[in-house]
């Protein structure tokens, strides 16, 4: 204890503070009137341990008495304000870590019963760890994230009926296709193509908006001296892949309406007929008011979450803790 001082820095530190002095390795520093020497600067890329916070240096823990001026942690078995993190082999899996650390567990029970009585050890994955932004907004976007899926069926519902719509003004156009020798199947990639176009505009669009509404999130964190990372302005390979395959199921589910009418026993005969009449047949009318019917019960439920979100939001401004 007291016996290492030194310290690594993260490289936005190097860069304001030390303007990238490529000598920094070796230079002194003072902390809480303590003297480090800096060892090493960390990649842009690591942010620390701890999800959500941005830091910007790091000592060793056996200098935690000497920053604090508490005692040290490190021998006094009662304290417990540590986060133990590690990386599992390759091939090993939770469950066998698991079973190595309950093990581990129960010899300090039995070494030292007066602290460590009725504790035990538990494993688990960043995404299930106590601490952490993961943790505070886990259930948050995950609700966040049904309804965001609810919005997403309300489009198609709309923009499958709109699609359906024009599709039985262009019946006529479908009936001489097949009569010029087109298939049903040449029939529906063209209606997919036209649906795809429509969602990967929209997912484009959406990619765009990614960077302002990242950062608009900002908005929502209360104050606090904590070194709180802001929110990424880019987009992910993982958000871009995600966002892809969304806009192919999106696709998929708009050009189902449309294409429905090419499933029946008889569609060829059915298009020209309607090609004729040009007015739009019983099958169309009943899957336009399936559709409207989905878009409203959709609605109201994506109603009635974001308004139970905004009352419950309010509760929490207007809040007192006491302090």
């Amino acid at each position: 204890p007291g016996g290492a001082p030194f310290a690594v820095i993260s490289e936005g530190l190097w860069r304001r503070r030390f303007q990238a002095d490529p000598r920094i390795v070796g230079r002194n520093i003072k902390l809480n009137r303590q003297v480090f020497t800096i060892i090493g600067v960390t990649p842009a890329a690591f942010q620390g341990t701890l999800d959500g916070l941005t830091f910007d240096l790091w000592v060793p823990l056996t200098m935690q008495s000497q920053l604090t001026g508490s005692w040290n942690w490190l021998e006094d078995r009662n304290s417990r304000p540590l986060d133990l993190m590690a990386r599992l082999q390759p091939g090993v899996t939770i469950e066998q870590a698991q079973a190595e650390v309950r093990t581990i567990g129960r010899r300090l029970e039995l070494a030292y019963q007066d602290s460590n009585r009725r504790l035990g050890a538990a494993i688990v994955s960043i995404a299930d760890s106590p601490d952490g932004v993961q943790h505070i907004l886990g259930t948050l976007l995950k609700v966040l994230l049904v309804i965001g899926a609810a919005v997403l069926l309300i489009v198609c519902a709309n923009v499958g009926n709109l699609l359906l719509a024009r599709a039985v003004t262009r019946q006529k156009e479908f009936s001489i296709r097949l009569s010029l020798g087109a298939s049903r199947a040449r029939l529906l990639r063209l209606l997919f193509t036209e649906a795809a176009v429509l969602a990967f505009a929209g997912g484009a669009l959406g990619l765009l908006l990614t960077a302002w509404m990242t950062h608009a999130l900002e908005l929502f964190l209360p104050p606090t001296d904590l070194p709180v990372s802001s929110t990424p302005g880019g987009v992910q390979s993982l958000g871009l892949l995600v966002t892809v395959v969304l806009s192919f199921a999106t696709a998929i589910l708009c050009a189902l309406a449309p294409a429905a009418q090419f499933f029946q026993p008889d569609a060829q005969q059915a298009l020209r007929e309607a090609g004729r009449s040009l007015s739009p047949g019983v099958r169309s009318r009943g899957l336009r008011s399936v559709l409207v019917v989905c878009e409203l019960s959709l609605s109201l439920v994506a109603l009635i979450g974001t308004g139970l979100f905004i009352k419950s939001f309010q509760n929490a401004k207007m809040a007192y803790p006491g302090f």
